[in-house]
Order: C-alpha cells, then structure tokens, then sequence
C-alpha cells in the first residue's frame, strides 16, 4: 500500500517495510510548556466563561478602541459584534456580508488578516456565493499546498518511528494509516471517546457564551448532561452512552439551539461511532498529536518518545500556515468563520498577576488584552511575558496613553469610572515586571487625585506565578 498523503510507501502484507529517506533527521529541541501541551489539551479543557467580577468599568473602555497592552493593535469591543453573529447579516453573498466585517479591519493580523483580504479578492469572483461557499471553492487548492508542507514532517516521523519496539512500531504504522486516510477523507472506523466529544462540545460553549445572544443558557444544560458520560466506553456501558446522546438531541430540540448545524453535526457523529459506521473525519493536527502521546503511553525510551512528538509538532499550525487556517475553517457556517476571524482581535479583560497565581479579580488587576494574547500567555509570569513579548514595555505605554486621553477627554467621569484605575495600572505593571516597565503619566491630569493607595498583599509583594 501507498500512503499516498504522506507520499511513503507501505505494504499491507508487511507494515514494516516503507522506503527511508537517505539522510538521518536531526533532534528537534521543544520548550517543556510545548511538550506537554499535546497531553493536557483534551484532558484539562476548562475554560473561564462570563464576565469576571468587578470588570464592568473596563468593559465599558473597551467601546473606545483601548489597544491590547501586549501588541498595541486597536481591539475590537465585543459588545459591537455580539448582535452580529446571531442576526442574517451573514448568511447573504460575501460581496454583502463583509460590510459587516470591514470597520474592524484594522483589528485583524496574521492569519485573520490574510484570510479577510482572501474573501474580499474572492468575493469579487463569486459575488452570489457567501463567506462558507467561498472557504468550500477555495478549500481544494489550500488543502494540495497543505499536504505539500505536511508530506516530508509525515516522511520524517515515519523514519523516526523505526526504532520504536515492534509492538508500538505495528501500532504506530496502523495509526498512521488511518491518519492517510483522513488526509484523503476517505471514510474510517472510529470509536467514540468521550473526553474528545466533551472538548468539542466545550469549544461550541466558548463560543457561544463569548458571543452571548440566544442559546447560551441552553448550551450549558447540554455540556451538564455530557458530563455524564463515563470516562472510558466499554461494551457494558456503551448503551448508557447511547442514551446520553439522546437526551441531548433531546436538549436542543426543546431549546434555541434547535437550528445549530455545529451541535446537529457533532450529535449525528457521536452516534455513528458508537454505532461502529464509516465516517470522514477530517485530519486535525491537534488530535494528531493528541493521538500519537497516547500511542507512546508506557514506552520506556524517553528520547525517542521526544523525538517523536517534537516531529510531529512541526505540523504546520493553522496561526502560521494559511491552508492550515482555511482548511480549519472550510466546512463551518458564514457566522462560524466571522466569529474564527474576529475572536482573536476581541477585547479581553487581562488578569496582570494571573488568578491561578493568587491574582485578584480587582480593577488594579486588570489590563486590556486581545483574545488571542490573554488566552496564550496563560498563567506564565509577567517578566516571561515580556521576554515572550518584547514590544510589551511601549505597548502599555500605548494602552495608558489612551486611557490617560480618555480621562482627560471626560469619558470616565461621563461613565462613572474612577481615574485611579490609570495610576493602579502603572504601579501593577512596574511591580509585576520587577521594575522593568515604568510608564509615563505626564500627561495626566492627575489634580485632585490622590496617588497613595493600597494594592492589594499580592499585588503590592509583587507576587510572581512561578
């Protein structure tokens, strides 16, 4: 057999025999945050959803196009696109619907930006067809460049594995075979796993809660009633599983959820694997990686075993790689993929000194961030932030200098907002960074403030997440 995606030769009589490349790989180096992140993705998927406590003032600012404290861009205010994604304005022709998309233009960067600009050449081309028909006629050509970067990393891995025990060598080559099969969408055999199920139908709640609007109080009685699947399917609780489902089809069906193709869709698959069909699922370097961790479980060659996930992780991710982007987004609806294309540029209350840390959920706690920094700093310190970040320093200096315009212009005395917030950022900023960030307030009002107050213990001890 020829694991045509992959472009390696393989026999079906013998799953040992592919043809090596002539030359040996080198070892890929990873930081430890990387290596781990293919265990724990699935397993700990636990987002924050709502707004967090004491907010309300920042949130307002946020209506006045405060930039993120860790890039400078311009972010966009999540309460101007929350009626857009629930509204038709999106399901009409490209050439209509991006309208809605252009006055945040300016928010977007890398991938997002790069596939708005792809829309509105292609809009042009096909102006009956609408943001989902334009990402299914591109797709096809996306998806060959794609196989074209992924192929070698594939050729790699499979060269690597020689050396794995026979035993996880037989296993791995099946794994990879499904794996073609998948880069062909050819149907497969897949059995149902839960913790995959709930990570999906988790990432449909983000969603939606992010967005507010109809069916988010909804969302949150289905994934409640998923978490009552068991861990593991077996064939004595397998019809346990099956009744689950259908108290969530149940669940929508009764909600304002009824009309989700995302939650009709993942409904419909979770059924045909427990039911043991054929099915296309598409390749996602996620699971991928995910797959193969599970695969090395118990193998005793720790070097090997890093080796191996390091080349995998070389996969082409869709932040970095155009096709990876579209073909993620290829298959979802108009609003799916507007949503994909804003999300990240959205505002996005910051906890400066992480609350896994011990950080307070205080105003002289929070900053401004888009979505895409807050969620990949995580809970890392802020000194490591700036050494991921460099541009950090001048990019709070950006978020206070409009701050300090908005104070100076009336708009938090309009809003009831207290100017401390500025002075509390500045010396919550200086303390996080170990003296590293000092901002400038000259040109501040700053007459009948007063600039000695507490912070709280945390905070004023400079407290590190370490």
């Amino acid at each position: 057999m020829k694991i045509e995606a992959i472009g390696i030769a393989c026999s079906l009589n013998n799953p040992y025999r592919y043809n090596r490349p002539e030359k040996d790989v080198p070892k890929i180096s990873t930081p430890a945050q990387d290596k781990m992140y293919y265990y724990t993705d699935l397993v700990n998927y636990n987002p924050s959803f709502g707004a967090i406590a004491n907010s309300k003032p920042l949130r307002i600012l946020f209506q006045y196009g405060l930039p993120c404290m860790y890039t400078g861009k311009k972010m966009i205010d999540p309460k101007s696109i929350s009626g857009l994604f629930d509204s038709r304005k999106l399901h009409a022709p490209a050439i209509e619907s991006l309208k809605y998309l252009e006055p945040y233009k300016e928010s977007l960067s890398g991938m997002e930006k790069r596939a708005f600009n792809i829309l509105n050449e292609q809009s042009l081309i096909y102006p009956d067809k609408s943001i989902a028909e334009i990402f299914q006629v591109i797709a096809p050509k996306y998806q060959k460049k794609l196989r074209k970067k992924q192929a070698p990393i594939f050729k790699e891995l499979l060269q690597a594995a020689q050396k794995l025990p026979s035993d996880y060598h037989y296993k791995f080559i099946q794994f990879m075979m499904k794996t073609n099969q998948k880069l062909q969408d050819r149907p497969i055999v897949l059995p149902f796993n839960s913790t995959e199920f709930k990570y999906k139908l988790g990432k449909i709640k983000e969603y939606m809660v992010n967005r507010g609007g109809k069916g988010s109080k909804s969302i949150l009685r289905l994934v409640a009633e998923a978490e009552k699947l068991p861990k593991k399917l077996t064939p004595d609780n397998i019809e346990q599983y099956k009744e689950i489902i259908n108290n969530l089809e149940k669940i929508k069906k009764s909600s304002p959820l009824r009309d989700s193709d995302t939650i009709e869709e993942l409904l419909k698959t979770a059924k045909q694997r427990l039911n043991g069909e054929n099915i296309s699922m598409p390749f996602s370097r996620k699971s991928f990686i995910y797959d193969l961790a599970k695969l090395l479980k118990g193998l005793n060659k720790p070097e090997l075993e890093e080796r191996l996930i390091n080349i995998a992780q070389k996969l082409p991710t869709s932040k970095e790689n155009l096709s990876a982007y579209i073909l993620k987004a290829a298959g979802e609806s108009s609003n799916k993929i507007a949503y994909r294309l804003l999300w990240p540029s959205t505002a996005s209350v910051e906890h400066i000194l992480p609350r896994s840390c011990g950080g307070p959920d205080s105003m002289k706690n929070f900053g401004g961030a888009c979505n895409r920094e807050n969620s990949e700093r995580g809970n890392i310190d802020f000194v490591t932030q700036i050494k991921r970040l460099p541009h950090t320093p001048e990019n709070c200096q950006k978020y206070i200098d409009k701050l300090i315009e908005l104070a100076n212009d009336g708009i938090f005395d309009r809003n009831k907002i207290d100017k401390k917030y500025i002075l509390d950022f500045k010396r919550t900023i200086q303390l996080q960074s170990k003296g590293r960030i000092v901002l400038d307030l000259s040109k501040f009002k700053t007459n009948k403030i007063k600039v000695n107050f507490p912070l709280p213990k945390s905070l004023s001890e400079g407290t590190l997440c370490l």
